[in-house]
């Protein structure tokens, strides 16, 4: 129902197939739709379930994703790592099946570590084997001399979703102007993930501090620098 506004005719609200409103102070009219079309086309489905899958991982891996892509606007990090993920080899073709080896919790233009094979150590230890181009990772694009983490990740795929946090994130600071890799960064687990796979990722880190001397709750604000796609350490099944 209609109601009437002014003696020159206007009106709030539908009369007919027209709806009255006003806007700013004016009046203004639209044709009604009583209904909103939405095709619902196969893509737009695959799209909205890839967007799940990437919400739970988002979810699940948020402190790696905080240091891997701090450079964008905070507040924006799920974004950016939803947006790297979607368009890279993350699924597979046609299909919202995904390859845990394309997974990327980082984004930045330093050169990724070197793949490699990461081992069960130890107690509740992983040991990722670490390398890479330190003359690339020392220096930002001025020269400056800068520190370098590298950042290690474990993610137990029977819990994506938020169902548990990322096992840890570790770093290890090479030092300013590195010229040294450490050859091998560990990474503690839960003793209660026994029995499960444990996918294993690293990534570098600029920052202008040492990267552990900053608590983990302060890392995506306090080191917004450079950092390098993530490379993929294999998967380590846990006894």
């Amino acid at each position: 129902m209609a109601k009437n506004i002014g003696l020159v005719g206007g009106f709030v609200g539908r009369f007919g197939n027209a709806v009255g409103y006003t806007n700013r102070g004016r009046q203004l009219i639209r044709v009604y739709q009583p209904k909103v079309y939405n095709p619902n086309t196969k893509r737009q489905q695959l799209t909205r379930e890839r967007f799940k899958v990437l919400n739970a991982f988002a979810r699940t891996a948020s402190t790696g994703i905080g240091i891997g892509f701090n450079k964008v606007m905070a507040g924006f990090t799920r974004q950016a790592f939803i947006g790297r993920n979607m368009k890279g080899l993350f699924f597979k073709p046609q299909e919202t099946d995904y390859n845990f080896d394309h997974l990327q919790l980082s984004d930045g233009p330093l050169p990724a570590p070197n793949r490699a094979t990461a081992t069960a150590g130890s107690g509740n230890q992983i040991n990722v084997p670490i390398s890479g181009d330190t003359n690339a990772v020392g220096y930002d694009a001025d020269g400056t001399p800068m520190y370098v983490g590298v950042v290690v990740v474990a993610i137990n795929e029977n819990i994506i979703g938020g169902i548990g946090e990322v096992a840890c994130v570790t770093t290890t600071t090479m030092g300013s102007a590195v010229s040294t890799i450490p050859s091998t960064v560990q990474i503690s687990i839960p003793g209660s993930w026994s029995g499960s796979t444990v996918h294993v990722y690293a990534f570098f880190k600029q920052s202008a501090v040492p990267l552990n001397s900053i608590p983990a709750s302060q890392w995506p604000w306090r080191t917004p620098f450079n950092a390098s796609p993530t490379a993929y350490m294999g998967s380590v099944e846990i006894i």
